[in-house]
């Protein structure tokens, strides 16, 4: 339910419950702010709009805090607590209305607050206030509303205005903004903003989107840094935004994208733009040219690298057959050898003579340690069916049988050892053998004369 503010407040013209925000004029608000209060001024004082008394101002018919705010018809405030006729207000005023000048004339601005022109800046020709020129006298230019003057362009523009002031082209290293010329940001050499290079300074590159940065923060580049950026990259990384480097994914050596691989590092290989390490393929132990190039035994690298398939080994092949023909053989030349091994030795055997010396009536001579020796021919050397008087032929092989018995409880070896000769060769058969217990052994001396001589022995 909405009540009326004059119901239970006479004079309220805005009211919340149980406080008063405005009154009428001829009222105040109560300084508890519950009521409007009547306000009755004595003779010579108005009531003002906020309902308080204020002495009285010739042609005045609104006040505010005891000041004129309006002036009666044909009268403008002149901001110094008085209502005159337009024509005194202000000679620069160029529009005069009963709350005073609106609109100065000429390089004059208007004071708000006083509400009186007042003058521009001497290089303004026009301004809003103090700080703010609208255009400038001659010989000046305006920029960001301050007239600076011509000369301040002879170290930044290229070609001023014909007859008149400001700025056509700049010089480079400078903008236009407005008819002055700027200085462009320390990274751009030339630039058409303040945010906008058109050419990196000599220690820059310049972006994809325009911006200039460090030649120096593209540190993977495989060859110089120009103006353009990095126009090849090092291994390991691809060209990104057209003149930067980005790192290749873990195992690339070199891709076209951070993802596409064209070849890969040492242990790893490549399949479908992908670098996989190799010990992650069956069978794989070394790689090579990104490739798989060896595999463990009865194993071998397929066509294109990427994996291992089975393979037989011919050489393994080849080594099984020839183990397989090479057993019979050997086994056939083992029993040849042994064969002819056994031949031999029974030829041997038949070749020695052994008898028993009880079987025996050979006379023996004692010779030394159980030894006895029996021979048809005491000279030990010739028959007399070998030589005629006593002349052996040169050259020519005599023989003479001779034997040896044991009488000895054990084994004796028997060895027959000669000095080296040159006048002749001796020999026996059998060299060495070793005679049992009460045994004996028929053995063969061969003499072969080399040279005429006489020989004792």
């Amino acid at each position: 339910m909405c009540n009326n503010c004059t119901t239970d407040n006479e004079g309220s013209l805005l009211c919340s419950f149980k406080t008063t925000e405005k009154c009428d004029k001829t009222y105040y608000v109560k300084e508890d702010g519950s009521v409007c209060v009547k306000n009755v001024c004595s003779e010579g004082i108005n009531n003002e709009e906020n309902g308080k008394c204020a002495p009285q101002i010739d042609n005045c018919v609104k006040y505010v805090n005891g000041k004129c705010v309006e002036c009666s018809l044909d009268y403008s405030y002149d901001g110094n607590m008085s209502c005159v006729e337009p024509s005194t207000v202000d000679v620069n005023c160029k529009t005069a209305t009963p709350s005073g000048c609106i609109r100065c004339d000429g390089n004059t601005f208007l004071n708000v607050m006083t509400h009186k022109c007042e003058a521009c800046n001497s290089t303004c020709e026009s301004c809003l206030d103090l700080t703010m020129c609208l255009s400038c006298v001659d010989g000046f230019f305006l920029s960001d509303h301050i007239c600076k003057s011509n000369d301040a362009l002879n170290d930044t523009c290229a070609r001023k205005v014909p007859n008149g002031n400001g700025c056509l082209v700049c010089k480079v290293g400078y903008y236009k903004k407005g008819a002055d010329c700027v200085l462009c940001d320390v990274k751009c050499g030339e630039c058409m903003t303040e945010n906008s290079c058109i050419k990196c300074n000599a220690t820059n590159y310049k972006t994809s989107n325009g911006d200039c940065l460090p030649r120096s923060s593209i540190t993977t580049c495989a060859v110089e840094v120009t103006e353009s950026g990095c126009s090849t990259c090092k291994n390991g990384y691809y060209t990104v935004n057209g003149n930067e480097c980005q790192k290749c994914v873990e195992g690339c050596a070199k891709c076209s994208e951070q993802y596409q691989c064209t070849s890969c590092d040492d242990t790893y290989v490549l399949k479908n733009t992908s670098c996989v390490s190799y010990a992650n393929i069956t069978k794989c132990t070394k790689t090579k040219d990104s490739k798989c190039s060896s595999c463990t035994f009865w194993y071998s690298p397929s066509d294109d690298g990427t994996f291992c398939s089975k393979k037989a080994v011919w050489w393994v092949i080849l080594l099984i057959i020839v183990i397989v023909i090479s057993i019979p053989v050997l086994v056939i030349v083992l029993v040849l050898f042994v064969m002819v091994k056994v031949i031999k030795h029974k030829r041997d055997s038949k070749k020695i003579t052994l008898f028993k010396l009880e079987h025996t009536n050979m006379k023996f001579v004692e010779m030394a340690d159980g030894l006895i020796i029996h021979t048809k021919n005491e000279d030990f050397l010739i028959t007399d069916d070998d030589c005629d008087e006593n002349e052996i032929d040169v050259n020519k092989q005599i023989k003479n049988l001779f034997s040896i018995g044991n009488t000895t409880n054990y084994k004796v070896k028997i060895q027959f050892t000669s000095k080296t000769n040159e006048k002749y060769y001796i020999s026996f058969n059998p060299q060495i053998i070793t005679i049992p217990p009460n045994y004996g052994c028929e053995f063969s001396l061969f003499l072969t004369p080399l040279c005429n001589s006489t020989m004792e022995s």
